[in-house]
């Protein structure tokens, strides 16, 4: 398994979290299979497998930069303050 840098880790998530920010303001979150998606066609270009952007959940899920609820994913105020921190919002 090919581990991508640090930094390109740090903005496919950064890209993800304002992704979904986005769209829990509009709707009730994503599901993870929509975040998949979204992650291996439009961050990614299809270069990132769905155990990669499951890593990903996982990473941002143990940092409480996003929970599930209801079965759909949100950004957390701690994802939030982060983004704003790394002026990604």
């Amino acid at each position: 398994m090919k581990l991508l840098p640090q930094s390109e880790r740090s903005q496919i998530m950064k890209q993800l979290l304002r992704w979904l920010n986005a769209k829990s303001k509009k709707s009730d979150g994503a599901s993870t299979s929509e975040i998949i998606k979204y992650v291996m066609s439009e961050i990614t270009s299809l270069g990132a497998s769905e155990r990669t952007v499951q890593r990903y959940i996982a990473t941002l899920s143990k940092l409480r930069f996003i929970r599930i609820y209801k079965f759909k994913w949100k950004v957390t105020d701690e994802g939030q303050n982060w983004l704003k921190r790394k002026k990604g919002l």
